[in-house]
């Protein structure tokens, strides 16, 4: 079986990036031994989710002790310069470790441009720094805009084989018909067939909630088969199917998660109990988990769907 060393903030604390993180190696671990190195102080439940706080100022040696006897086939990097703060001085030597090794290196960048707005300047060169470590293998991808993406072919790393799949220019097929801000997708098969669809940001406004039982709903990964929930947006593409539990809980959207703003000022959101999934977007806005109801969204004050393309949207049922 081969190796794969996640390289992310990880909870605790909460964090979006670290959440998807936990989730990434759980769905792994069947496939491939995982194991995480992690900004932070180390957490009693460090040891079960095979996670490493080696990114500290004084744990060079913790750093290629661990390469060492993990010996990856890869190392995947969840990059957001306020994830690491002061641990990015460990991150990059880590890199510099694994590149001298040989061990090929994916880096996601989570939302560049709003760090590079931030920091002009400073914020532009970490992010070249941290990229330029992935030029043995393929490139960055971005989740907020696709023209962060550098020239470098985008393949990937996750592979049980050390083989690498054909060369896809992410960039390139976003740019071909959408010049500005713009959806990438990128599907890898089992077969490590990798293909990319882009398409224009959602529209501006308020979105229209339609409420759609969906028993046990759809659990706490996302679908690559969207099948269902497409043919359930068909049904009224003018609005957004807000999937409801059989007994009458507020899920999620097919596109989002659902945020509900109470008479006091709070934000609230359906728990992530395995019935949902749990939205990175959604852990930066402070909502607190409570079960809802189609009675207290029709009652809230604000109805919010929340994602990484949209952020905070109105939302109305």
């Amino acid at each position: 079986m081969s190796g794969l060393l996640l390289v992310s903030p990880y909870p605790p604390p909460a964090d979006g990036i670290g959440a998807h993180t936990r989730m990434l190696a759980e769905a792994l671990h069947e496939r491939v031994d995982v194991a995480v190195a992690a900004p932070g102080a180390a957490a009693p439940t460090d040891a079960a989710g095979g996670v490493h706080r080696v990114l500290g100022r004084h744990d060079g040696a913790a750093r290629a002790a661990l390469l060492d006897r993990c010996r990856p086939d890869a190392v995947f990097v969840q990059f957001a310069i306020a994830a690491y703060g002061a641990a990015l001085p460990g991150l990059d030597h880590l890199l510099r470790l694994a590149r001298r090794r040989g061990i090929r290196v994916l880096t996601v960048f989570h939302e560049p441009q709003r760090d590079v707005a931030a920091l002009p300047g400073v914020a532009a060169a970490i992010y070249r720094r941290v990229a330029s470590f992935t030029r043995s293998v393929a490139g960055a991808i971005t989740t907020d805009t696709v023209h962060a993406v550098p020239e470098r072919a985008i393949r990937p790393v996750l592979a049980r084989r050390p083989q690498v799949c054909r060369r896809c220019d992410a960039r390139a097929v976003a740019r071909a018909e959408l010049p500005g801000r713009a959806r990438l997708r990128v599907d890898v098969t089992p077969e490590l067939d990798v293909s990319f669809a882009s398409g224009p940001p959602p529209g501006p406004g308020t979105v229209v909630l339609r409420p759609v039982v969906l028993p046990g709903g759809l659990g706490p990964h996302k679908w690559r088969d969207r099948r269902l929930l497409e043919a359930h947006e068909r049904d009224d593409p003018a609005t957004m199917p807000l999937l409801v539990d059989a007994d009458g809980r507020v899920l999620e959207t097919s596109r989002a998660s659902v945020v509900a703003r109470a008479r006091d000022g709070i934000l609230y959101t359906p728990p992530a109990d395995g019935r949902i999934l749990p939205g990175t977007t959604l852990a930066r806005t402070g909502a607190r988990e409570r079960a809802l109801t189609l009675a207290d969204l029709r009652a809230a004050d604000g109805v919010y769907v929340a994602s990484a393309l949209r952020g905070l949207q109105p939302a109305v049922l």
